[in-house]
């Protein structure tokens, strides 16, 4: 029997389930949805130098959407976090082509 596999990018199955991450490669924009950020959650991304080029304070019982405007980055890959209460709960890369 054929599970249907949704399309999130996260590090593991288990951080699917808070984060999800579409389109990728992205354009002009990136969508996070969070689904089950139910304490203090922060999503930080970052360039391939590591600097901190956004964050999203999310809040506390946060069930939505936060859109990432690509289009003045440059082409190329980020890294993005999920931080909850302090921990990282959730990492991955999005590409940004233009």
């Amino acid at each position: 029997k054929l599970k249907k596999v949704p399309l999130y990018t996260s590090v593991d199955e288990k951080d699917a389930v808070a984060l999800q991450v579409f389109p990728n490669p992205a354009n002009d924009r990136v969508t996070f949805r969070c689904s089950t950020c139910t304490v203090r959650s922060t999503i930080l991304i970052f360039d391939v130098s590591g600097r901190i080029i956004r964050s999203f304070d999310l809040g506390d019982n946060y069930e939505g959407q936060v859109l990432w405007d690509t289009r003045h980055e440059r082409s190329g890959m980020y890294f993005y976090q999920l931080w909850q209460n302090n921990q990282k709960v959730s990492a991955g890369k999005v590409v940004v082509q233009h």
